[in-house]
């Protein structure tokens, strides 16, 4: 869009695209220009659209969505990709559904990243999600509860899952058949993100249970969660590793 078409709409406070038949693509960063006011966002109901680009509602420009409370992907049925940094830095995103995304297969870096009001994260519906890159949901400070279960093609959660979600108490990982690996290997044989649910100090239990294919958990995983009391695994038949420092500084 042009610039001058932007800045028309630094007032905005409220955002709908919704039943727009030939829309096939969101270039990310570059379409909110400087609409620092925007409250409410709702993507639904577009037939065509199938990628959304680079820090869509995030970085590079954070300041961006910095007014941001209530977002809403839905009905999307073409969407399969979504680029690094969708909805990073969201600082006053207090609450988001993403369901409805039939064809949605990967979701790069730094999902939903640094959303420090972030108290409800809800994701429905996802049957071809099978890749979500490191950084996802890592210092949602004020996020408190959150369910992963019933994605059938998810595979792979990238490094720093979760890392730093200091109101955390309760996480629960189930029903997610074809999961192999919590965080991952780079190319070059590093671990990408060395570390998923770290310092989670808030953290009481964890049920992970009915991952028939996970085979790998990268180091540092659950350490320093100082409060946590329960912790359940059940069903892993073919886990192989669990890195260093696991639940270490785990003082209960």
């Amino acid at each position: 869009w042009p610039r001058e078409l932007l800045s028309k709409f630094s007032a905005l406070t409220e955002l709908i695209f919704e039943d727009l038949p030939s829309l096939a693509s969101i270039e990310g960063a570059s379409i909110i220009g400087s609409w620092t006011k925007l409250v409410r966002v709702r993507i639904a109901r577009l037939p065509k659209l199938t990628e959304v680009g680079y820090g869509f509602l995030g970085a590079p420009r954070p300041w961006c969505c910095k007014a941001l409370k209530h977002a809403t992907f839905e009905d999307l049925p073409e969407l399969t990709k979504v680029c690094d940094r969708w909805m990073a830095d969201c600082a006053s995103l207090e609450r988001i559904k993403i369901a409805g995304l039939p064809k949605l297969q990967k979701v790069g870096t730094d999902f939903l990243r640094g959303c420090t009001s972030l108290t409800e994260a809800i994701f429905e519906d996802l049957p071809e999600l099978g890749f979500v890159g490191a950084g996802w949901l890592a210092d949602c400070i004020s996020l408190q509860r959150i369910k992963i279960a019933e994605f059938p093609k998810l595979y792979r959660i990238g490094g720093s899952f979760l890392s730093g979600c200091t109101s955390l108490v309760d996480a629960q990982f189930e029903s997610l058949p074809a999961l192999k690996d919590l965080g991952y290997r780079t190319q070059m044989g590093s671990i990408h993100g060395s570390h998923i649910m770290n310092d989670c100090t808030a953290l009481t239990s964890i049920t992970i249970a009915g991952l028939p294919k996970l085979q790998h958990v990268v180091a540092r995983f659950l350490e320093g969660c100082t409060a946590l009391m329960e912790a359940t695994f059940e069903d892993l038949p073919v886990l192989e590793k669990v890195s260093g420092n696991w639940l270490s500084g785990c003082g209960q």
